[in-house]
């Protein structure tokens, strides 16, 4: 690709089209919102792309080209020679230099059409409908016809399925099947507009959570809809990512139970909180899962915002955190709408008042801000709407430092419970992960329970002789000492009837006294050699996907030992690579640099209490705090 910079347009004469309107809107209403529509217009702008060519000029050339176009490719080198061409690069274009009154009418009547119609006409307000459905736009993208588009879309829908009148049958339509219809492949990132709009979406058909939320909202809003944008602005237990959802401005709570950040898979709702699609979620009985391990079912959330595009909404906030700017224009906090909420105070001095406290959750990077509260003149900020089960942190973020302003702490039902750093009562810990086992990495080992590992010196194991019958699930490496005497040219892993995703496996024997790993590894087949050389090449991150895993000797030998991992995440200690644990004590302090040994590893004489942070500095980038408790990581 010879264009990787940013890009954003919009298609006019693609998606434009001719309808006929009847004069259905009053004209008192119809004048109230052309003017907020020009108000609107006044005060926002969209990121663009152009230079030294007009806005016409451009749209033709991409209207013209896409007509012709067949498949990615074809946009891709289409994207380039037009780029090439024009010189582009990136500036601002401000809505009120090509939007016009025209354009503006249009919106208006669909808006108030769509809106009048509706069977959830009475459930939602005129200043609902002003800042939710009117809107020719959703952010800073620029502008395009979607509205014409989706109307007539959505009108032929009603008629084909009546049943869609109703609005939350409408909202779990497009929840169902024009959320997913979007790939999550990144064949174009390197044309990700600065904000995408309609067409754009449209066009590539891929995207994350973000262009999939802004798809379904075009859709909604089209239908008279007043469909919102609401997003988590960091997780509480997962590696840093926002995360955005649709949701519904007329409602008082968005879900049917409000979520409690408790890890219940019971509770679980698919693009909102639950780490794996809940189609495909296998919960574990308690005496399943070794006692060192958990699995989380759930990612739970802090808080959670809804974006006003409206510039007459709330007041922006703006102060700059470490690492990361907390910017929210015209948001409102919608927390309680999503979850079961508990509120925190956080006590400093006095000297602070008037400074915004920012509540901040861990990631790898640096603590990141979730929300800010004022310090009152006791030297108090008062936290409300917040999400338990938590650890957090307050600080004060001046001029790009940090103060630390008191302990972190663990936000309850009840209120808070703080972690303070004790020297005098130290600990032990035995750790084996640097990150907690989420239920769709568990998912990987449902399927060997049942499984057989056996042994045979016949290729089609027609002698075969059972080693192991696995009935577990293998969380980790597992190590079978095999108490035959006999010796094998062939041992496998099969399962009765589904594949089983087998990462390494591999074979110990006894050599004078001291295990010896059976390197003299070779293949019948060379065909099978290609095949099951994840199975051998050391690396945890690879795997082979079958019914069955194995590895051919070069002469029958006797296995003593025999080691398999399932695919992971590759989260757990791992022999040969470089570790460091840090405890926190108003900052990180480390508590020294290890290579592994074996597949856990120690640290002795450690202060108790506090939050530790176990850091791979060999690979990976997966890593969360936890606690230690009765011998066992407590992960947040």
């Amino acid at each position: 690709m010879k264009f990787t910079k940013i890009i954003s347009f919009s298609f006019f004469v693609l998606i434009s089209c001719n309808v006929s309107y009847e004069d259905s809107c009053n004209e008192l209403w119809e004048n109230e919102v052309l003017e907020i529509l020009n108000n609107q217009i006044i005060s926002n702008f969209s990121y663009s792309s152009f230079k030294d060519d007009s806005l016409d000029n451009y749209f033709k050339k991409l209207s013209n080209a896409l007509k012709n176009y067949k498949n990615r490719e074809d946009v891709s080198l289409f994207l380039d020679s037009v780029v090439e061409s024009m010189c582009v690069d990136i500036i601002n274009i401000k809505d009120v230099s090509y939007v016009d009154k025209d354009f503006l009418q249009k919106n208006a009547k669909l808006s108030l059409r769509a809106w009048k119609q509706s069977s959830w006409y009475d459930s939602c307000d005129y200043q609902l409908f002003c800042d939710y459905v009117l809107p020719y736009k959703l952010k800073n993208e620029l502008v395009d016809n979607w509205r014409d588009t989706l109307f007539r879309f959505h009108s032929g829908l009603i008629k084909d399925n009546p049943e869609l009148k109703n609005l939350d049958s409408l909202y779990q339509y497009h929840m169902t099947h024009t959320y997913y219809s979007l790939a999550s492949s990144n064949h174009f990132k390197d044309y990700k507009m600065v904000e995408p709009n309609f067409t754009w979406i449209s066009l590539i058909n891929e995207g994350g959570c973000w262009e999939r939320s802004r798809l379904v909202m075009y859709y909604l809003r089209a239908a008279g809809a007043p469909a919102t944008l609401d997003f988590i602005p960091e997780w509480g237990n997962r590696k840093a990512a926002t995360h955005a959802f649709v949701g519904l401005a007329n409602r008082h709570r968005q879900l049917g139970r409000l979520l409690g950040n408790n890890n219940d898979p019971n509770n679980l709702v698919n693009d909102v909180n639950a780490a794996i699609d809940t189609k495909y979620n296998i919960v574990f009985n308690k005496d399943e899962i070794p006692k060192e391990y958990d699995i989380q079912y759930e990612k739970t959330i802090p808080k959670v915002y809804r974006k006003k595009w409206n510039a007459s909404g709330n007041k922006s906030v703006e102060p700059q955190t470490h690492n990361n700017s907390f910017s929210y224009n015209n948001c409102i906090d919608v927390t309680d709408q999503y979850l079961q909420t508990s509120n925190a105070i956080v006590k400093s001095s006095v000297l602070n008042f008037n400074k915004d406290c920012h509540l901040s959750v861990f990631t790898r990077t640096g603590w990141k801000t979730v929300a800010i509260a004022k310090f009152n003149i006791m030297g108090n900020a008062e936290f409300y709407k917040m999400g338990t089960n938590i650890v957090y942190l307050p600080i004060v973020a001046e001029s790009n430092q940090i103060q630390v302003v008191d302990n972190p702490f663990v936000l309850t039902d009840t209120g808070r419970d703080e972690l303070v750093c004790d020297y005098n009562k130290r600990i032990d810990l035995k750790l084996l992960r640097k990150y907690p086992i989420f239920s769709n990495t568990a998912a990987h080992t449902i399927n060997f329970k049942g499984c057989k590992i056996e042994g045979a010196n016949d290729y089609y194991f027609k002698d075969a002789k059972l080693i192991r019958q696995i009935n577990d699930y293998p969380f980790f490496v597992q190590q079978i000492d095999v108490s035959t005497v006999d010796s094998f040219q062939y041992i496998h892993i099969i399962s009765p009837e589904k594949l089983i995703r087998v990462a390494e496996l591999e074979c110990f024997e006894d050599s004078c006294g001291v295990l010896r790993k059976i390197s003299e590894i070779k293949y019948k087949e060379p065909s099978n050699a290609k095949y099951f050389s994840n199975l051998i090449d050391g690396d945890y991150n690879t795997y082979i996907a079958s019914r069955w895993a194995r590895i051919e000797f070069d002469k029958p030998r006797p296995v003593r030992l025999i080691r398999f991992c399932p695919r992971s995440d590759t989260n757990f200690i791992i022999p040969g690579n470089i570790y460091e644990l840090f405890y926190w004590d108003n900052q990180w302090i480390s508590a020294g640099i290890k290579k592994a040994d074996s597949f856990e590893i120690e640290y002795n004489n450690i202060p108790s209490g506090t939050i530790y942070w176990l850091k791979c500095h060999t690979e990976g980038t997966e890593e969360r705090i936890f606690t230690y408790q009765h011998g066992k990581q407590i992960w947040w």
